[in-house]
């Protein structure tokens, strides 16, 4: 191979383009090869403006990466997928395990299900895909190391790679690997165009040793190196940077390297806003910047940064956030794989569920959400059950939940056909439905059908459920690429892409030691000795290789230019970084001078803190309890949630911003809480029932009628969790019996249950019901009682009081109205924060003023028992209803600002 060294003190995409418009008619049998697409791009523009600029045409330029030699095409090359299987098929079949106890000391796949060995096989594969780089075999790799440690761990690894290789014979099909070695065996060189005599490889700095090789047999190649003849001792015979480079001091941006800096930041979001100040403060045109990311994970934070200053910045690498038909793919996979109605609340969020149950997902949805989070649902059984026995939740009716019913047998039908009919039948029976309705594009239909119909001959040839055909599927398709955002100002570039950019301002982003130099990592099967012994690159050619494009691009910039290097202390997660080794290679005084520089102390970010929203989010406003024939009505117990805080209030009762957690499998404290009051209520409204005196007959009379619920809700079978809390409920009844019985034996009844009121006001009417009413004969009296299951303060007085100290401060919008203050007996001043209790009592059910209380259903025998409000009058009444009505003024003005940050 010739070496052309065109110099360091221009980015090689000049000098290359350079070079090759002098070269101009030898263009059209020309090849190039470059270390990305991207920089193939690059450097075709570069050409193309030096043709314009002579009034030339550039007619067309072939670029090529170094991934174009290891293509290798064969009638009866194996797909990848088709490998995958061979493996699978050959780890599946063992039953004796002792001749691979070297690589696998434990016996794999007792009591596993068909498919376990995938994550396995997919393993191997990506070993032999690393080995491919060398045109090795495992069987090569184990002959290499021989008298070595690890011999007999790669012969065992070898010994399952000749059955692979045998079992596709069979199939009539090799794989890879193995046409790979055969033509490295054989010095083949690979299919190349018929009129390309001339190959330039233009600022490839590394490729593998089995390109490498391939290069050296080329006929007519020339590289171009971004280094003055002076430095030749520094590269290989292929261009690549020697070792040496990873001894060699490096310059520093504005200290010995070119005009710039380096820069540190806390973490990746505030140094993501340190380099939109910078650019701000430099004021350059955005086409004369290069903005590359070495760590892909700060493409966000940049995004983000940008994006507020507004400056639209392009991720190429960033993932497509649009619930696309990929993300209903990976649904359908749960779903066929096990399921459940969390899985259709999840295929719900995507339209491509429309093509199996129609149009109305949406309010099918929010009535399976009600169900699963107040019925705990899990399986379409629960819900046809649900709604043959009832009863439903409040906010669903029977006509909803049979539009659900009906949707739910869709999926299920359509996922029995996945399993009966065949899984690439399907599939493509639902491409077809996804095309219909304009679901996907025609490149994008034609891409999976092709994979789906290449498929379907070996589905029918192996055993394997149709959701491991649908992950199959996913693995092998392309993510969903981010859109190009309108009128945007910069792409965000990689590391390599650098070298391929003429502006004169450079600014490099996440230059930590994780991401500069590059590793190889994550292979359980290889490390870095194996590695070298194989013949492979290794993390030392990483480090010299970054080391020289570190150096390279600094002195394309130091005449003419600016370097900028930013980095951060912490990653997203927290995770401690550390900067890039190249950043520290110099000795001396020079060498402190950097460390006190990239580790000096640095002020707390203030980029994760709660006020530094990506945006703001302005809520449209509502009248909360809107009229409604004529009345507005509000709940007592809400009243609390304004007095804690009116903006959240105005979310949960405005709004109606309430989440849902229908995930969780058991009862929640609320959940807990409804059953007693089923309990309570039926027995209250039972004639007989409710005059039952012995605690014993208290006792089954409410453990029969909550076997009764369980049943009518949950069916004959429940799930574990809800056995537990059914126990632990019953244990709460029977120590509640014994409560009763002693309210019974004084001569309380129960007078009514359940009793709804309404309660006047000027503004906003008041709504309610009241747990029980008791009435004593012989005393004329009447009690008020509200059933909690949770812990409650022993004087029920506290839990609508809060007495005020000389230093209390009132909430900004509790101020202003003495109308929110009691004084009680003794002259203490306290304030309203819940007003139930007296509320209830202010609704005048009962002929007489009634005491007030709650009957307390707690975790122990101690926690049960009814708990009155002692000291409970009239000017009690009078006040909470003062306060209420002062309330409802504040909430029908739509007062819900500001709010309490102290709740």
């Amino acid at each position: 191979m010739n070496r052309l060294f065109l110099g360091w003190d221009c980015p090689i995409v000049e000098s290359a383009a350079a070079w090759l418009w002098q070269q101009r008619d030898l263009l059209a049998s020309t090849c190039v090869v470059v270390p990305t697409a991207q920089a193939g791009r690059r450097l075709r523009e570069a050409v193309a403006r030096l043709a314009e600029a002579e009034g030339s045409a550039l007619l067309g330029l072939r670029t090529v990466t170094p991934a174009r030699f290891l293509d290798v095409s064969a009638e009866d090359l194996a797909d990848p997928t088709i490998e995958l299987l061979a493996w699978m098929e050959v780890l599946e079949g063992i039953d004796d395990w002792s001749p691979y106890l070297a690589a696998f000391p434990h016996p794999l796949a007792e009591g596993e299900p068909r498919g376990w060995s995938q994550s396995l096989a997919q393993s191997l594969m990506d070993l032999r895909f690393h080995l491919q780089e060398n045109g090795l075999l495992i069987r090569d790799a184990q002959r290499r190391l021989a008298q070595h440690d690890d011999e007999a761990r790669w012969s065992a690894l070898a010994l399952l790679e000749d059955q692979v290789e045998a079992l596709l014979a069979t199939w009539n099909r090799q794989s890879r690997s193995a046409l790979l070695r055969r033509s490295m065996a054989q010095g083949s060189l690979p299919t190349l165009p018929d009129e390309v005599a001339r190959w330039v490889m233009v600022g490839v700095t590394e490729t593998s040793p089995y390109v490498a090789q391939l290069w050296r047999r080329l006929p007519n190649a020339t590289v171009l190196v971004a280094a003055p003849e002076s430095a030749a001792e520094w590269f290989d015979d292929c261009g690549f940077p020697g070792l040496d480079w990873r001894e060699r001091s490096l310059p520093f941006p504005g200290r010995d390297g070119p005009k710039g800096q380096v820069a540190v930041a806390a973490d990746a979001r505030q140094m993501a806003e340190m380099v939109v100040d910078a650019l701000a403060h430099q004021g350059t045109a955005s086409d004369q910047v290069m903005l590359a990311a070495c760590d892909a994970s700060i493409g966000r934070p940049l995004v983000t940064a940008f994006a507020r200053a507004g400056w639209p910045l392009f991720d190429p690498g960033a993932q497509s956030d649009a619930h696309d038909w990929r993300v209903w793919l990976k649904h359908w996979q749960r779903w066929l794989s096990q399921p459940s109605l969390a899985v259709v609340t999840e295929l719900a969020t995507c339209r491509e569920t429309q093509s199996i149950t129609g149009p109305g997902v949406v309010g099918w949805l929010k009535t399976l959400g009600v169900l699963r989070d107040q019925c705990l649902v899990e399986r379409i059984e629960d819900v046809e059950l649900l709604l043959s026995h009832g009863p439903l939740p409040r906010g669903t009716s029977t006509e909803q939940v049979e539009t659900l019913v009906k949707a739910l047998r869709h999926l299920q039908r359509w996922r029995k056909d996945f399993f009966q009919q065949g899984w690439a039948t399907k599939m493509m029976a639902l491409l077809e439905r996804w095309q219909q309705d304009g679901r996907l594009e025609v490149d994008e239909l034609t891409t999976v059908s092709d994979l789906v119909q290449a498929w379907q001959p070996w589905e029918k040839r192996f055993s394997y459920e149709p959701a491991f055909w649908t992950q199959l599927l996913l693995d092998r398709l392309p993510p969903a690429t981010a859109e190009w955002p309108e009128q945007r100002a910069l792409d965000l570039e990689g590391w390599l892409e650098i070298a391929f950019h003429q502006t004169p301002h450079l600014v490099i982003c996440g230059m930590s030691d994780t991401a500069i130099p590059a590793r190889f990592g994550g292979e359980p099967w290889l490390n870095q000795s194996n590695r070298s012994l194989f013949g492979l690159n290794t993390d030392q050619h990483r480090e010299a290789r970054d080391a020289y494009l570190f150096f390279a691009m600094q002195e394309a910039h130091r005449e003419h230019g600016r370097v900028e290097v930013f980095l951060s202390k912490t990653d997203l997660q927290g995770k401690i970084l550390l900067p890039s080794r190249l950043l520290l290679r110099a000795s001396g005084q020079e060498l402190a001078e950097r460390v006190a520089q990239l580790f000096a102390e640095l002020p707390a970010s203030e980029s994760q803190l709660l006020w530094q929203q990506d945006f703001t989010w302005q809520p449209r406003l509502v009248e909360v309890a809107p009229e409604r024939e004529g009345v507005r009505r509000l709940s007592v117990t809400a009243l609390r949630d304004y007095l804690a805080c009116p903006y959240r209030f105005y979310l949960k009762h405005g709004l109606r911003m309430q989440g849902r957690d229908g995930d969780r499998g058991e009862w929640n404290h609320r959940d807990f809480g409804n059953m007693l009051h089923e309990v309570m209520e039926t027995w209250g409204n039972e004639a007989q029932m409710k005059l039952l005196e012995s605690s014993k007959d208290l006792a089954e009379c409410w453990n029969d009628l909550l076997s009764t619920m369980l049943q009518s809700r949950y069916g004959e079978k429940l799930p574990l969790p809800l056995r537990l809390q059914s126990a632990a409920l019953r244990q709460r009844l029977d120590w509640l019996a014994e409560a009763q019985a002693q309210q019974r034996a004084e001569g309380w009844q129960v007078w009514q249950v359940e009793t709804a009121f309404l309660l006047p006001m000027p503004t906003i009417h008041l709504s309610g019901k009241i747990d029980r009413i008791d009435y004593h004969p012989g005393l004329d009296a009447y009690q008020m009682w509200d059933y909690k299951t949770g812990s409650i303060d022993a004087q029920v007085s506290k839990s609508h009081l809060k007495t005020m100290s000389t230093r209390a401060v009132l909430p900004e919008h509790l101020q202003g109205d003495e109308r929110l203050f009691i004084t009680d007996a003794k002259n203490k001043k306290a304030r309203w924060t819940n007003l139930q209790l007296p509320l209830y009592a202010a609704a005048g059910l009962t002929p007489k003023m009634p005491t007030v209380g709650y009957i307390e259903v707690g975790d122990s025998a101690d926690a049960i028992g009814f708990r009155p409000w002692t000291d409970f009058d009239e000017s009690t009444i009078d006040s909470a209803r003062a306060c209420a009505e002062w309330l409802t003024e504040k909430i029908a003005a739509k007062q819900f600002w500001p709010p309490n940050e102290k709740t």
